[in-house]
Order: C-alpha cells, then structure tokens, then sequence
C-alpha cells in the first residue's frame, strides 16, 4: 500500500504511556549477517535505562491549591505527608529541557497506611492524566510527553488514608540524538549511502532525515525495525518537499524495504512517522541492485555483494522485508539458466570467530532455501557458504565499518 494512513488529526501533546513501551525499547537487532556488539548497543543501551530520582528528597511546604502549588523542578524529589481529612498537596514542576521527552511521575510510599492518589495537570491547569491504587502504602507512577518550556502541576489527594510519601518528576531523556528533527526545516543530514539509529519517542516524534544527493536515479529506502512494538510509516519525498512515496506496515515490529525513483544528482528527504507506537530503527538509503547491476558486476568482478536482505540478531531466519533482493537474484539465475552461484554469508568481527561462522553459516543456507522454496530455482545452482568475520571489507573499529562487513556474497562458480 501506498498511501499514508488516516491519523487522527487532534493534537493532545500530553498522554499516558507505558514506561516499558516509550522508555524500555525491545531491543531485538535486525541487519545484515549481524551479532551486535558492546560498542554498537551502548547508545540503545543507555536510553533504554530508566533515569531515576534522587536518593535524597527535598522537603518543601505543599501548596493547599493549584494556586498556591510549591514550586519546585523537573529532576527533583520532594516529600510530603497527607492528612486524614486532606486537603490535597500540590507542586509545580518547572521543566527546563531543551527537548520533548518522556517525564515519569513517581509517588513513593513512605507509610503503610496512605492509598496513593495523583492528579497531573498542564500549564494551564487542565488534568492531562492521574493515578491511584487501593492499597496501603503501594507506589504508583505516570508516564507523560512534555514539550520544552511546559511545566506540569501535581496534585498529591487524600483517599480516605492518610501518610508520608516522596513525589518526584523525572525527564527520562527519551529522545534520540537526532533530535529536535520534526519537520524538513529541522531535518537531520545524512550523506547517501549512511545508516542511522535511531528512534520514534511517542505518537508526536516525526523524524525527518535529509539525504544528500546520489548519482543514482533508483534508491532503496531500508528500514530496519529494532522494536517489537513500533509500526514501521515512512515517507519519502524530493528536493521540494513533494511526495514520492509513502510505505506503512501495520504489523508491530516489522521492516520495510522498498525502491524509490528519484532525479539523479538532487537531494531528497525521508520522513519516519509515528504510528501510535514508539520504538527503535535503523534506516538505510543506498543505490538499488537490479537483476541487471547484479549480471554486470558479476561478469566484471566475479562477485556482488548485497546488503538488503535482513535478519534478526543472532537468527537466521530470512525477514520479510528481505523480498525485493531474493526476488531480483532470483530473476538474474532465470534470465541466465546456466549460472551457477555461491551464497557468502559474513558477519563483522563481534562475537567469537566460531559463532560467527556458525551463524553466517545458517544464513547463507536460509538465503538459499528461500531463493528455492520461493522463486523454483534448482537448489543445485546454489552452494551456501558461511566466512563469518574472515573476509572483511572494512574495518571493524566503528558501526559504520561492521555494517559494511555484514553482508551477503554471491560468487559466480
């Protein structure tokens, strides 16, 4: 399908969220022949960590209103104690961050008597969300999205217990590198031919991307989901901002990989949409192998590497998304019946060298049971051979350099 799906068009900028789902990413790593390494994780890594509050709490007087709420600051913890017949207890957190980010609201019980109860309000003092449990001296937290410059109000309310309790507000620095990257005037550069990680923060996280111009005329947009939840909307559009094309796949966690006709020698843009869901990617702009580039460089070279067909970490189990490449290797073997080909599996330098032939190993087997089981080619036209790390092509001191080194081969026999 082609064409962006319907969103509804209110704009409430704060919401509840799962922490577990906006802050705590399903990390699960989908690129070419790839065991992901320390140094590849560590960004992922860090963001998927929840930020927490100070050990130690600030005692301030609550305000009896939202008028009169005690101020205070996103970052820190206060405490406070409830009467048995109220009032509430208020404060302002005043937010100072530069970007939008996730705030997770924190009621800590410090009694075994109080039933928690919270009300969060925005700067205008309307309630954006709450929270309470029955039981005595349970904790409860809130996720919301807050923009730059936006505090929020918290009301502290009696349910019939009363008790001591810590409130704290804490910016979970949600957001990616990228960021603020919303629009195409804010649009992140990345030179043609680059990946980059990065993530959609919430239902409001557009990441824009301007891709410097390529000498090809056909581009192949890869995106790879690393989360279990994200629905995969990306648009694509030409140097004056108009829509090429738009792919969507409703299916949480899944990757798209699709071609692209652009005008050569001209920049485009590539916009990642929320979808009602967060979650990490990778994207990937590069110049389209057909069946035909493949014919060419393998009568001049004897070999053509190809790096859109995916997999998950450490499986090989060929995705979905891998179908656009199966089906052109596919059409060059039928356009030349008597070719024969080695599949290569390779993989970067992360992780022992005898796992990493295993794995390349077993991917290279499922990249020739898929071209058979799919397209009818004669498996007897097909060796699979696994290299692991053995056969770089790059170096393995930097992301940038282990993507290239993961990759599949095919050799003529």
């Amino acid at each position: 399908m082609n064409s962006r799906p319907e969103r509804s068009n209110s704009r409430t900028r704060f919401h509840l969220a799962a922490a577990t789902l906006a802050i705590a990413t399903l990390i699960s790593g989908c690129s070419m022949l790839e065991v992901k390494g320390e140094d590849e994780n560590a960004e992922a890594e860090a963001s998927s960590e929840q930020v927490v509050a100070p050990a130690k709490a600030t005692s301030i007087k609550a305000g009896e209103s939202i008028l009169t709420a005690a101020r205070t600051k996103i970052g820190m913890k206060v405490s406070g104690e409830i009467k048995d017949k109220g009032p509430s207890n208020f404060f302002y957190f005043e937010n100072t961050g530069k970007l939008r980010d996730i705030i997770l609201v924190r009621l800590e019980n410090k009694s075994t008597t109080l039933r928690p109860s919270i009300n969060i309000y925005d700067d205008n003092k309307s309630k954006i969300a709450d929270g309470y449990d029955y039981t005595e001296g349970a904790n409860i937290e809130r996720s919301i999205s807050l923009d730059p410059g936006s505090g929020i109000y918290v009301e502290v309310a009696p349910f019939s217990r009363a008790g001591a309790y810590e409130l704290s507000a804490i910016a979970q620095k949600a957001y990616d590198r990228y960021e603020a990257n919303d629009d195409h005037l804010t649009a992140t550069t990345l030179k043609f031919g680059d990946s980059v990680e990065a993530s959609v923060m919430d239902q409001y996280d557009k990441d824009w991307f301007h891709i410097t111009p390529t000498t090809s005329g056909k581009v192949t947009i890869a995106f790879e989901n690393l989360s279990s939840e994200y629905r995969p909307n990306v648009t694509v559009y030409n140097t004056q901002k108009s829509k090429i094309e738009n792919k969507y796949d409703y299916t949480a966690g899944a990757g798209l990989d699709f071609n692209v006709d652009v005008v050569p020698g001209q920049d485009f843009y590539v916009e990642v949409d929320p979808w009602s869901r967060s979650g990490k990617y990778r994207l990937t702009t590069r110049p389209t192998v057909l069946a035909s580039d493949m014919a060419s460089a393998l009568d001049e070279t004897g070999s053509v590497s190809l790096y859109g067909v995916y997999f998950d970490t450490n499986k090989t189990f060929v995705k979905a998304e891998s179908a656009n490449t199966l089906a052109e290797v596919a059409a060059l073997l039928k356009s030349n019946p008597s070719m024969r080909l080695e599949v290569a599996g390779h993989t970067d330098n992360t992780g022992t060298a005898s796992h990493n032939k295993t794995l390349s190993q077993g991917r290279a087997d499922a990249v020739v049971q898929a071209i058979v089981g799919q397209h009818g080619i004669d498996v007897s036209r097909l060796v699979a051979k696994g290299y692991g790390d053995t056969k770089p092509v790059a170096k393995n001191d930097s992301a940038s350099g282990k993507a290239k080194n993961r990759r599949v081969v095919l050799r003529k026999l």
